[in-house]
Formats: C-alpha cells, structure tokens, sequence
C-alpha cells in the first residue's frame, strides 16, 4: 500500500512538473470533479443522487411487498422460465407450502399433468395462462400474465389463484 502510495506521489509531481500547477488543475482536477458530479447525479440538474435514488427505490420495493403480503388474493411472481421466486402470505395458505419449497418443488408440480402441459405452453409462448386447475385436495382458477405484458424487456408472470366453490 506504501509503495502505491509513493508512486502516486511521484506521478503527481511528475504531472505537476510537466503541466504546471494551473495546467494540472485544469487538465487534471477540473476533469475529475466533473467527472464525478456525473456520476453521483442522475436526473435534471442533480436533483437525486444514486444513493438517494436506490434508498428510495428500496423503501418503495418493501412497500408494495408488505402491501401483497396482507392481500387476502393469493398471488405470486415468476421468472421468465415460470419458476416461483415470490408469493404473498395468502398464496402460500391456500397451496400449503411455504416460499422456499414454491420455490423449490414450485406450482408446475402441485398441477395435474394437462395443466402441467398448458403452463409449459404458457411459457415457452410468453402467454398468458388462465385455467381452472385440480391441484391434490382442490381445484383452483390461475390465472397468470405476462410481465410487462407489451416490453422486450420480460420479467416473467404474475398471478393469482382464485379458490373455486367446493365440489359436491
């Protein structure tokens, strides 16, 4: 770390020797002032910095996902191959499985083998999946649209499951 250092020391009296003072402050520090304030700033005339940007984005992040968690409409999130990687409280009542065995063992394989088919369908095609489904002890209607639905850039689905009336 000394050695670095030094050889920093050495090159900014080689710089300063070289360009003089005006020159290296014109040439050497007024270029990197600039450069950082474009970094720190984003938005018109530096009103929000990253920081402030990404701690806003973080409180906004926690916000909704405490709003989908006191949802009493089971809903859930995929990736773009229709793995689940979010559920709210509700989702994870209704199926009888927690988040991380969602995530794990996932929706596909709580579906019966033709639902099983139109959800791989759904997701090779990016489309939209909606059906009534008989999972082990009910039957539900999913329903699952892709997000954004008009963007090249594709996050994957969300959804929600609807309990249907018990059989008789």
């Amino acid at each position: 770390m000394l050695a670095f250092l030094t050889s920093l020391a050495v090159t900014i009296k080689l710089l300063i020797a070289l360009l003089g003072t005006a020159g290296f402050w014109k040439y050497v520090v007024v270029p990197i002032r600039k450069a950082l304030k474009r970094i720190e700033s984003i938005g018109e005339n530096g009103q929000e910095t990253i920081f402030q940007m990404l701690h806003r984005l973080s409180d906004q992040i926690d916000i909704q996902g405490s709003l989908m968690d006191v949802m009493t409409v089971p809903m859930f999130i995929t990736d773009k191959q229709g793995r689940m990687v979010s559920a709210n409280l509700a989702c994870s009542r209704l199926l009888g499985w927690n988040l991380e065995e969602l995530k794990h063992g996932g929706l596909r394989s709580l579906m019966d083998r033709d639902s099983q088919e139109h959800w791989d369908d759904a997701i090779e095609n990016r489309a939209i999946f909606e059906r009534n489904v008989r999972l082990k002890d009910l039957t539900v209607h999913i329903l699952a649209k892709p997000m954004p639905a008009n963007s090249e850039k594709f996050l994957g689905w969300r959804g929600a499951i609807h309990p249907m009336a018990a059989e008789r």
